[in-house]
């Protein structure tokens, strides 16, 4: 495969991924898009110098999630929904939904208390990432 269509396959397997990533780390969506670009144009550049990268995926997570923490100085943190403004399920007894909430609330308190690096950890590992991979990508 040519370098223009190695990175363009993992542009298109893993795009939205990597956009979804930042939005959810607290970085506006037009600056996510500006982020997931400029790791892409860089993995193309990459590919088209000559480089094996063994895992674009990681590679485009690393780079984007770079851009981000130079975009989002000073650093801001996760704007997380408000749990008691969640509506309750369809045909949920009152019971249970201030039970969910409580426990979202739990759930919520736990997440604010960890480090942002942390938060990030967890989220690549939701995404499906091996932990050497989110070691590669937040150089750890």
């Amino acid at each position: 495969m040519t370098a223009k269509q190695l990175a363009a396959a993992a542009y298109e397997t893993h795009r939205d991924d990597v956009f979804r990533f930042l939005v959810i780390g607290g970085l506006p969506p037009d600056l996510a898009q500006e982020a997931v670009q400029e790791a892409f144009l860089k993995l193309f550049t990459a590919y088209s110098q000559g480089e094996q990268i063994e895992h674009p995926r990681a590679w485009a997570y690393r780079v984007a999630y770079r851009f981000a923490l130079k975009a989002m100085r000073p650093a801001r943190q996760y704007e997380l929904l408000d749990p008691a403004r969640a509506p309750a399920a369809p045909g949920q007894d009152p019971e249970t939904a201030m039970l969910n909430q409580e426990r979202t609330m739990q759930i919520r308190k736990a997440f604010e208390e960890l480090s942002p690096q942390q938060r990030q950890v967890l989220h690549l590992r939701a995404e499906g990432f091996r932990y050497q991979e989110i070691a590669e990508t937040l150089e750890v």
